[in-house]
Formats: C-alpha cells, structure tokens, sequence
C-alpha cells in the first residue's frame, strides 16, 4: 500500500459511501502508473443499501478490506477538504445527477425513489461529521489511528 499515490481518497470515498448509504464493502482497482500505482474506486452499485432502496446504514458498509488506507484518519481535520464540501454540497448535484440519468436506466417510478433518497442523503449530509466520529470511535480494528476520547 505504501506505493499507492492516492491513499487519501479512501478517506474521501468512505465520505461518499456514508452519504449515499452503501451497503457494500468498498471496491477499487488498481492500475500501475510505472513505479506507483493508482486506486480507482468503483462499485456504488448498492447505494441507499442496494435492492432495498433506503437509508439503514451499517458500520461496515462502504469499509475498505484493508484498514491501512485509514491509518491518517486521526481527528475530524483529517476529513477534508472532503467533509466540508458534503457539508456545503446543494441538492442540485444529487437532482442533477438524477437528470443526467439515461431514462432506460430507470423504472418509471424510479426517478421519483430516488429523487426521495436523495433528499434524506443531503438532509444527512449535516450528521455525517457526529456519524462518522461515533464510527471511528466503535471500530478501533479499522481505524486504529482515531483519537478516541479518554475514558
């Protein structure tokens, strides 16, 4: 891992996969750029908790397998400029990714579900930073670099 040059989007996409409620453990590729390689992160296909279309969100979901990609996540400052700008994001992005969407992709009452989901995930994008530090705080095997509160 130490010759992967963009560790730190594990920590923005871990941002992503909490705001859209993916249930799947986060997938990447890794392509060699000569002497580095590069993760490409791919796979949001079990966005809001995949088949079930809603917003449950589990610790686990959206991890990475190796928590190595983690190890900078020591306080909330390590989460941006990523948090801030989910923080700071207009509905229009979600609304306009919604638009952009090829209309066979959809079932006719799809857009409608998903432009529901899609409300929730910005209305949750103001707890994302109090979820993920109560994250951070439970799962010390995938974020052993936290500084958790003295007991």
């Amino acid at each position: 891992m130490s010759k992967v040059d963009n560790l730190d989007h594990f920590i923005g996409v871990l941002l992503i996969d909490k705001l859209l409620y993916n249930a799947d453990g986060r997938q990447c590729v890794y392509v060699n750029t000569g002497a580095r390689f590069h993760a490409h992160m791919i796979d949001f296909g079990y966005a809001f908790n995949g088949p079930n279309w809603d917003t449950t969100n589990h610790d686990l979901s959206g991890l990475y397998c190796r928590p190595i990609v983690y190890d900078a996540l020591t306080s909330l400052a390590a989460l941006d400029p990523w948090l801030t700008r989910v923080e700071t994001m207009p509905l229009s992005v979600f609304s306009d990714a919604i638009d952009s969407m090829p209309t066979e992709w959809l079932a006719p009452t799809d857009r409608e579900q998903l432009l529901r989901l899609s409300r929730a995930a910005h209305r949750g994008r103001q707890l994302l930073r109090t979820t993920l530090s109560d994250l951070f705080n439970r799962r010390t095997t995938h974020f052993p670099s936290w500084q958790r509160p003295a007991a």
